[in-house]
């Protein structure tokens, strides 16, 4: 948005029920590496949700009929929890609260809802189911062939080949992507301490702009950089 800055959506789809075309709710589903990157996710969600609402525009709803402005659900997974946070899932909307009288009308607010799941260290137990089926999926300890044999005989999820097949990717994407990150940064010859000045200007709000200009590092680089500290 201009003057506004970037906003990345890790995953953002639509969903409809079945056989109703026009009723269906907008998700954002974020993955969430560092739990505490020196601030409240919560709000981050909340603003991933309104810039989420304000895209409708136009688009699901106008200024003759906003009630046609459909729900946004923002879902975080976050992994690096404290043990006291580990294995809650809160969600965070708003609700109706009559501060006097008692309105019995009918009113479309329920528009936002921004979901933590937080998972926390793969050897703190949970008897929640989605907790446990997450932990089994992101875990970092476990190949493709112990995920598929977890996911099917502890939660029932049947796997074919191609689904099979995308879980052995997904398992090996993390170490890809790291590998190339060393060798793009070899490559570049991108100093740690490049690095350090980067989050220290990130810190202090300066501009993208003018970091991309002092540091050399590309708004991809930078972004990414944002989710660490």
């Amino acid at each position: 948005i201009p003057d506004e800055g970037k906003v990345y959506f890790d995953i953002l789809f639509d969903a409809y029920k079945p056989n109703i075309p026009d009723d269906k709710i907008i998700v954002d589903v974020e993955a969430q590496k560092k739990y505490d990157p020196g601030y409240d996710l919560v709000p981050r969600g909340i603003f991933y949700c309104a810039r989420i609402l304000s895209q409708e525009y136009n688009v699901e709803s106008n200024a003759k009929d906003y009630s046609r402005i459909k729900k946004v659900h923002s879902i975080w997974i976050c992994k690096d929890v404290p043990d006291k946070y580990a294995n809650t899932i809160t969600s965070y909307s708003i609700k109706e609260n009559d501060m006097y009288g008692k309105f019995v009308g009918a009113s479309y607010y329920d528009l936002v809802n921004v979901v933590m799941i937080r998972l926390g260290s793969e050897d703190i137990a949970s008897d929640n189911e989605l907790i446990g089926l997450l932990k089994a999926l992101l875990s970092d300890k476990m190949g493709g062939d112990e995920k598929i044999e977890i996911l099917e005989n502890d939660y029932g999820l049947k796997m074919n080949k191609e689904v099979e097949e995308e879980l052995r990717i997904m398992c090996n994407l993390s170490d890809l992507v790291e590998e190339r990150g060393i060798a793009i940064g070899e490559e570049r010859g991108i100093a740690r301490g490049t690095v350090n000045v980067a989050k220290k200007m990130l810190k202090a709000n300066k501009p993208i702009v003018e970091i991309v200009e002092f540091t050399d590092l590309s708004e991809e680089e930078l972004m990414k950089l944002m989710e660490e500290i």
